[in-house]
């Protein structure tokens, strides 16, 4: 997305709106509809779908001896609709579609037909779909999920953004197998711009997001995130296919299927739609024509003692203008509901937006009137740390002159600051007003940092907090972040030894350990990284930036929206929105293989799973090529027994459940192993050859099993948690979709801005 989280998008669209007049349909700057595999144009229930044979938007292959094929299914006819279900493009190597759309949020569908196509059995096909960075499909079999689904057709619907100067680029690569027999097929595309921000959050409105229901926080959904369509229930009505849609072409499923009581009665009414703040286009009138009711209460709190209304009798017949009245008044009031909401949620937002044009000590007026009671209250910890003055500041950065920046992220810059005349260097973190990270990071940061004390965590001096600007002041870390020494302006210059990596890595683990186990109240870091792991004079491991982590006394793990970076965002992390210590697990397991590779969690530059180094990572450890990929400086300077723990510590890290990684502390005293083994290994070649550097061959991992993909086994992928459980992924690279939250610093872009649209493969 850049972020690409897997999201559930349920669309259950209550009647407590008055949206009247006639339907006024959305017409869409972009509307493609691709039947591939298809020698010639079709029109099909109203809709026109081009053939893809000779098509300008492909396909293109990334081989010139493998290229794909147009099929027609083995089971011609029945039930399954002629368009866009009985032909389809299959091949065994990558293929893609080029999309010249403009730009704007899209609605993306694929369409899947179970068949079998030609001499390719129908349980082979495993592949990933991707669009630009997004992974919208990962290891990918509609065989597996049609057959537990009970379905013959498939339907995967996306939602993403198109920037300007952009391409859309969807990309089918089958999965790599032993046998070398999986291959990748689609039936049909389809493309259609969807209204700026129906799904999305608009860019004025991103401070304050939507309430999830049921939970704690609130979602902001920006253009750089992805999100995939769960289910969209058209609520006590019948099913409303696309062409009925309001121009969007969606399909609204019946609700029944998905009722867990018979407890709650259809209402249906004819009452004139009146739209006013909702647009026209945001659901077609058959939506808010019909609804559910228990009762008489929509909310009941013991739905299962409830009974649906007893049958008409005479006496229920001669007063059907009182009944008619009833749901006349349950109409009326959930409109007034639902005016009143929107009321209050207009008021809170004008509140807040006055108050930041105040711009001044507005500091607790963008959290939630609880929190802002507790802490005014309690005011910052002026015993702990010292709040400096604005004019301090500026006096100590030159009044934030451009040339003491040393670094920059979403949060704002970092300056290089001087004070006590001179004498004492610090750190000065000036938050950018504009940045996504706010008041709420900003708390956090001093109220955890002041109660933490240890060697390998970042010391807060102190803070300021006037005239809208919010700064803190840290001890100067001379050595900058990890990531500088990584693959920044240091690595250049002066890389890292081996044994200078293995000491940060267990200085960083212990930092780690210390907030999981060591204070009062566990508390998880969730953005680990490289870049907030910096490094004093002695190159001494300091854990910073503290604005993202929980706390809470009372349950080891929390229901979060979630926050971190992508390349380090734990998948289980990202689907389930349990925040648990492993989170911090797998995004230092990130970190351990950024420390062996020199490369970013994150590459765009690089294609398929290379863009992520986790997921790279894991394949070369399968394929038992991982030392091919190693850092260059540190070729022949790793001792074979310190790699192999190295690396199945970094490996268990980043085990797909939690549940399967270690603790920090154990990752913390498994490092001290590894830097024994190498102090050992390095004393008994130098005691072998003391004239010569130490120096060794070349290390080889074990590869892993491979997959098996015959019959209907499978492995630990990211259809199978979709299909038994009924909850998209969210990846740490932003596969699925979802909420996505990337650190604002992260640049990404999903997709290419080349006029060359032709795949080249990995």
């Amino acid at each position: 997305m850049e972020k690409f989280f897997v999201i559930i998008l349920i669309t259950i669209l209550h009647l407590v709106i008055f949206v009247a007049s006639e339907q006024t349909a959305y017409v869409p700057t972009d509307n493609i509809t691709l039947n591939c595999g298809a020698p010639t144009d079709l029109s099909w229930d109203g809709i026109f779908w081009g053939g893809d044979n000779n098509s300008n938007f492909g396909p293109f292959e990334s081989s010139s001896h493998n290229k794909s094929k147009a099929y027609g299914a083995d089971n011609q006819g029945g039930s399954v609709e002629t368009v866009p279900y009985m032909t389809a493009r299959v091949s065994g190597s990558e293929f893609n579609y080029t999309f010249h759309v403009t730009p704007g949020q899209k609605f993306v569908r694929l369409f899947f037909h179970l068949a079998s196509y030609g001499e390719y059995d129908k349980s082979k096909a495993f592949f990933t779909v991707r669009a630009g960075s997004f992974t919208l499909l990962r290891n990918f079999s509609a065989f597996l999920v049609a057959k537990s689904l009970n379905v013959r057709t498939l339907l995967r619907e996306f939602c993403l953004n198109v920037g300007d100067n952009e391409v859309l680029n969807l990309v089918f690569t089958p999965s790599p197998s032993a046998s070398n027999d999986t291959y990748a097929f689609i039936n049909g595309v389809e493309i259609v711009s969807m209204p700026t921000n129906l799904y999305y959050t608009p860019p004025d409105q991103l401070s304050s997001g939507v309430p999830f229901v049921g939970q704690r926080y609130e979602v902001t959904i920006e253009n750089d995130t992805a999100l995939e369509k769960g289910y969209r229930l058209n609520v006590g009505g019948p099913t409303i296919l696309p062409k009925e849609d309001t121009g969007l072409y969606r399909l609204w499923s019946v609700d029944f299927d998905k009722m867990t009581t018979d407890s709650y009665f259809t209402i249906n009414t004819t009452v004139p739609i009146n739209y006013t703040m909702i647009p026209r286009y945001t659901a077609p009138d058959k939506v808010y024509r019909t609804a559910r009711n228990s009762d008489g209460n929509l909310g009941g709190a013991n739905p299962e003692l409830l009974v649906a209304p007893p049958r008409s009798t005479s006496s229920d017949s001669s007063n059907s203008r009182g009944g008619r009245s009833k749901k006349g008044s349950l109409l009326i009031a959930g409109v007034g509901c639902a005016l009143g909401l929107i009321a209050l949620l207009s008021l809170l937002a004008c509140t807040v937006a006055w108050r930041q044009r105040k711009g001044k000590n507005w500091l607790f007026w963008s959290m939630n009137q609880k929190e802002a009671k507790s802490t005014m209250t309690s005011s910052l910890p002026d015993e702990l740390c010292c709040h400096f003055s604005l004019d301090e500041m500026k006096a100590a950065t030159n009044n934030f002159h451009d040339d003491l920046v040393v670094g920059k992220g979403g949060f704002g810059k970092v300056y290089k600051g001087f004070m006590d005349a001179g004498e004492r260097i610090v750190a000065i973190k000036r938050l950018n007003p504009e940045s996504r990270q706010g008041v709420r990071e900003f708390v956090t940061e001093i109220e955890m940092l002041t109660q933490l004390r240890h060697v390998h965590l970042v010391s807060l001096i102190g803070y300021c907090n006037e005239n809208g600007e919010m700064i803190l002041v840290y001890d100067f870390m001379r050595n900058g972040t990890l990531s500088d020494h990584l693959y920044g302006t240091s690595f250049a210059t002066d890389p890292l030894t081996w044994k200078q990596r293995l000491e940060i890595c267990k200085g960083a683990a212990s930092g780690l350990n210390y907030l999981h186990t060591e204070v009062k109240h566990a508390i998880i870091h969730r953005d680990v990284k490289t870049s907030n792991i910096l490094l004093d004079d002695k190159f001494t491991a300091k854990v910073s930036d503290f604005g993202l982590s929980k706390t809470d006394p009372k349950v080891e793990t929390l229901i979060t929206g979630i926050k971190g970076t992508r390349g380090y965002l734990d998948p289980e992390y990202a689907r389930g929105h349990t925040l648990t210590q492993k989170s911090d697990v797998y995004a230092f397991g990130v970190v351990l293989f950024e420390v062996l590779c020199a490369r970013k969690a994150l590459d765009t530059k690089l294609a398929g799973d290379k863009m992520n180094l986790a997921h790279w990572a894991k394949n070369c450890i399968e394929d038992g090529t991982l030392y091919r990929v190693i850092d260059p400086n540190l070729i022949g300077k790793i001792a074979p027994e310190c790699f192999k723990v190295f690396v199945e510590i970094a490996e268990s890290c980043i085990a797909e459940g939690g549940i399967n990684r270690p603790t920090m502390k154990d990752v913390m005293e498994k490092l001290g192993f590894a830097i024994e083994l190498q102090e050992a290994a390095d004393v008994e070649k130098s005691r072998i050859d003391p004239e010569s550097e130490c120096s060794y061959s070349d290390m080889v991992f074990p590869a892993a099993r491979d997959m098996d993909f015959d019959g209907e086994s499978f492995g630990d992928t990211e259809f199978d948690t979709r299909v038994y459980s009924g909850v998209g992924i969210l990846d740490s690279d932003a596969i699925g979709l979802t909420y996505p939250t990337i650190d604002s610093s992260t640049s990404l872009y999903p997709f290419s801005s080349t006029t060359n649209t032709r795949s080249t493969g990995n």
